[in-house]
């Protein structure tokens, strides 16, 4: 990345192994407009690396520890205040990235709260979208760093 006019205060972190097929997507949603793409891999031997520099993330591997303990690394990277937490193949769609331009737009100086759920709808392995009534959920993904964080949990 090599302008921050018009990002957002928000460091993506993601963590991964061997998503060559799935990264770019996610990463062609949030490399306009993050302020920072933090990329832990625990050891590819496909091309995720390589795509994950293309976008303009910072990569760095590092042998797997737990869920909760990579997870964790990825966020002690983030400088900025706001974190969020992404898997390789989810995906945000055009409304969430207004949302989130608009909370950040809106808020003086900051958004009110600490943590922010987003709505997720599962697409099943080799689908491009989720079907009509795909099962959602609404997980914690955009946080302060320093009010919420991934516990070190193996799982």
């Amino acid at each position: 990345m090599t302008s921050n006019l018009g990002r957002l205060p928000i460091t993506v972190t993601v963590i991964v192994k061997n998503e060559a097929a799935r990264l770019p997507k996610m990463l062609e949603k949030v490399a306009p407009w993050a302020a920072r793409i933090i990329v832990v891999d625990s050891g590819s031997t496909d091309d995720t690396l390589a795509i994950a520099r293309r976008y303009g993330a910072e990569a760095h591997v590092r042998d797997w520890t737990g869920y909760g303990q990579q997870k964790q690394f990825a966020e002690s990277l983030a400088t900025t205040n706001w974190v969020l937490n992404l898997d390789a193949d989810e995906v945000l769609n055009r409304k969430c990235v207004a949302h989130l331009h608009e909370l950040f737009a809106t808020a003086a100086p900051e958004p009110p709260c600490s943590a922010y759920r987003l709505n997720c709808r599962l697409a099943f392995p080799f689908e491009d979208e989720p079907r009509a009534l795909a099962p959602d959920n609404s997980p914690i993904r955009l946080y302060r760093r320093d009010s919420a964080g991934f516990r070190p949990s193996p799982v």
